[in-house]
């Protein structure tokens, strides 16, 4: 009887290390179906990339030369093309967190002003071009919109770039090197 007892552990244990070593080699035969897939979609194939001559279009780049002067004296610094989840974050607490990340996570504002001694976001400013006519950038443009005020960052709409329009609308909400909007407080 006590044999009997023995040659079950020894069954048991032989198969905990079999089932052991089987799901090891599973793994390992996933990481190789994986870099096989990889092969297959050409990863290994050269690649189509080429490097933009701007990361601006020429209206943007316009825009930013006049920003950047106009704000020379000011202790503001101005990025470009920021994505939105880079200035904004989310509770994560929030049970719903990857929906709300994924509304912004591919979206970026032409233009943010920041303090430049803690790089704190100031203002955003949107270039309004006519891609801001089709119904599909009028609705992101809305989402964006609340977004901004909901985190109460002003933004501005830039339809068309005149030098002094720009300054009168900046000296709104930047005044001696001071934001001077209620909501950057």
């Amino acid at each position: 009887m006590p044999y009997i007892i023995i040659a079950l552990i020894i069954i048991i244990i032989v198969m905990i290390i079999m089932f052991q070593l089987l799901k090891s080699k599973n793994i390992r035969s996933s990481d190789n179906k994986i870099e096989d897939e990889t092969k297959e979609k050409g990863i290994n194939e050269p690649m189509p990339y080429i490097l933009t001559n701007s990361i601006l279009t020429k209206s943007e780049k316009t825009l930013f030369d006049i920003l950047t002067e106009l704000l020379k004296e000011k202790d503001i610094t101005v990025f470009a093309k920021v994505r939105m989840a880079d200035i904004i974050t989310i509770d994560k607490q929030d049970k719903n967190f990857t929906y709300w990340f994924n509304k912004i996570k591919a979206k970026h504002i032409d233009f943010i002003l920041c303090n430049s001694e803690n790089l704190k976001p100031v203002i955003a400013i949107e270039l309004d071009d006519y891609t801001h006519k089709y119904k599909s950038r009028q609705e992101r443009d809305e989402f964006v919109d609340k977004v901004y005020k909901h985190i109460g960052l002003p933004i501005l709409h830039i339809n068309e770039i005149d030098k002094e329009s720009i300054k009168n609308e900046l000296e709104k909400y930047i005044n001696n090197n001071e934001v001077t909007s209620e909501n950057q407080k």
